[in-house]
């Protein structure tokens, strides 16, 4: 994904990592089976590949990001206008659309989520 056009006309660019008006989401229906198939695939390839004492955190970041990134959707906001375009979980890069009550640019609600529980350190 690169770039998509708001209702608004604003174009939103996406060509980089770190975007604070971007954000991941893995369905619930899918989450929690997820959590499980990860688990057991990642010990399940550990152990073909002999690898159980190497196995570190940047390893296991690396397969947990891979394996998000296939099985994640994206929501973008519009700096322009606030609308939140939510990729359909059916078509990839198709988007619903949905203008916030307020008007304008006040409030970024994927930037506020970013930064009150940020992951990374």
């Amino acid at each position: 994904m690169s770039k998509i056009g708001c209702n608004c006309g604003h174009v939103i660019v996406d060509q980089t990592d770190y975007i604070p008006y971007k954000a991941g989401y893995i369905p619930d229906t899918v989450s929690c089976d997820l959590v499980e198939v990860v688990s057991d695939e990642i010990i399940e390839k550990v152990k073909e590949a002999g690898i159980e004492n190497i196995l570190n955190e940047d390893i296991a970041d690396i397969l947990w990001s891979r394996i998000f990134y296939q099985n994640s959707k994206q929501i973008y906001e519009c700096e322009k206008c606030g609308s939140i375009l939510i990729e359909k979980i059916e078509e990839d890069n198709v988007f619903h659309k949905f203008k916030p009550d307020f008007c304008g640019n006040e409030e970024k609600q994927i930037r506020t989520i970013y930064t009150t529980k940020r992951v990374r350190k």
